[in-house]
Order: C-alpha cells, then structure tokens, then sequence
C-alpha cells in the first residue's frame, strides 16, 4: 500500500490529476486461468495502452467465482476530467451495478456526464474489444475483454490508493494454490522506479534502545 501510494502520486503530480483515472477491465468469458488471463492483460497493455495512455499501474485480483480482472491506474494523454461530472457519474454507475436503473437511463446518463476526450477513450476500447456496435470485429482480431470501464480520480491519490490497495487483500483472499510466484502488481517501467514492493532490514540507529532490525521500502 505505501508504495501504491508513492506510485499514484507521482503519477498525479507529473500529469496531473485531470489526466488520470482508474480502469477496471473484465474479461467476456469466465478466464480463471492466470496465465492466460496474465497474456490477454499483455497483449493489450503492449499493443494499445501506450498509443492511448502515458503510463499505469495495475493490480490484479482474483474474485470469488474464480475469474480474474485487473484495476489499473493510468495517465491519459488527453484531458478526461474537464467536462465531466465525476460524483455523478460514479453514483450512475453505482446505481447500474446495484440495479436500481436501466440500461437505457444509464447509457443516455454517461453520454450526459462524460466529456469527449473520456467517451472517445471508452469508444475505442468498445472497438477494439467488439462490444456494441462492433460486435462484427469479433469475427476478426479483437482483444477479449468484456468491459474496460475508465473513469476520472474523484478524489485525491491517497484515496485512490488506499482503494487500489484494497484489491490486493481481495486477490489473496480467493487465491489459489495455483496462484503461486504470481504478481499481483505491475506497472510500467518508470512508475515501478518510483518505489517497488521489496523491502530491506536496516539496523536501528544507536540511542534508540539498543539494536534492533525493520523493514525499509526501496523507494
């Protein structure tokens, strides 16, 4: 988590808040396998994330069916929070995950709340992904993931760290024995520089009750 929280605000800093967001992306068919849940993620990150996104971190998580998806962290090349009413449109999708709406109240609501540089972002992945109205491309060549849902930071970055952290636990809870030497964490090369997951032991410093050993990140 500390260095999840380390990562996200340099991303924030660097780009600014109104150039990152959170994308969480499932996939279309019930993929409980890692490694092949672990190529799809690649395939993608490697093919299209750097033509649409500076940077990202993501977190993968295994959820209570077995399936796996991934929340990641990005930074837009363009602007996706100017013009877009952020509060109401996570309470839109809230209300759709708890089915309190329908679909067509829902989709007439995010055409309202999102500005054009976001809903140019969720049309190309729908493209890429044959969802809706592309649904001829899966004849073809198409990336299989069900739903890439980005939305802006509604709040700070240590909020949203603390709730990509969370992710984390999640993945151990339903892990499985399979699960094993599997990163749960990844990012591209320059936020992974910013502080990575090991940790070192350090000796106290001398007048501190004697010796004594801790963790130190290596950020």
């Amino acid at each position: 988590m500390f260095a999840l929280r380390l990562r996200i605000e340099w991303m924030v800093r660097t780009y600014g808040v109104e150039r990152v967001g959170l994308q969480t992306m499932t996939v279309r068919d019930n993929v409980t396998d890692r490694k092949e849940f672990e190529r799809r993620f690649k395939s993608i990150a490697t093919n299209i994330f750097p033509e649409i996104y500076l940077d990202w971190l993501r977190v993968f998580e295994r959820q209570q069916r077995g399936a796996w998806h991934a929340h990641v962290v990005v930074a837009t090349k363009m602007d996706i929070r100017t013009g877009t009413d952020v509060v109401a449109l996570n309470q839109l999708l809230k209300d759709k995950r708890d089915r309190k709406i329908s679909k067509g109240v829902y989709y007439a609501g995010i055409k309202r709340l999102a500005s054009s540089n976001l809903k140019a972002i969720w049309n190309e992945f729908r493209r890429l992904c044959g969802l809706g109205e592309f649904k001829e491309r899966r004849k073809g060549r198409y990336y299989k993931f069900d739903a890439c849902h980005l939305l802006p930071i509604s709040s700070t970055a240590q909020a949203l760290a603390v709730y990509v952290s969370k992710y984390i636990s999640k993945g151990f809870e339903y892990r499985r024995p399979e699960d094993k030497g599997m990163r749960l964490v990844g990012s591209t090369r320059r936020v992974s520089r910013v502080c990575n997951e090991r940790f070192s032991w350090l000796a106290a410093a001398a007048g501190f009750g004697g010796p004594s050993w801790g963790f130190w990140p290596a950020c």
